[in-house]
């Protein structure tokens, strides 16, 4: 299945566009609170995921966004 489209409302305003979950626009958030997101929040393409032990580090390729989250 293919993200939806890239279009100007969807890029570079700072929001969410796209669940980190599931990749979808039509999500009530589907991600567990401590999860690496799967998919980019502003293109909804996959993001590339480091899960190291103490976090994650997810880029995406399209977007140039780079989203982590350190552990305790």
């Amino acid at each position: 299945m293919e993200p939806p489209a890239d279009t100007p409302e969807s890029r570079g305003s700072g929001r969410k566009a796209f669940c980190g979950g599931c990749g979808t626009s039509e999500c009530a958030g589907c991600l567990a609170e401590f999860e690496a997101p799967r998919y980019c929040g502003e293109c909804g393409r996959r993001l590339r995921v480091r899960v190291r032990p103490r976090g994650w580090v997810g880029s995406c390729m399209k977007c140039d966004v780079e989203v982590g989250s350190q552990g305790h």
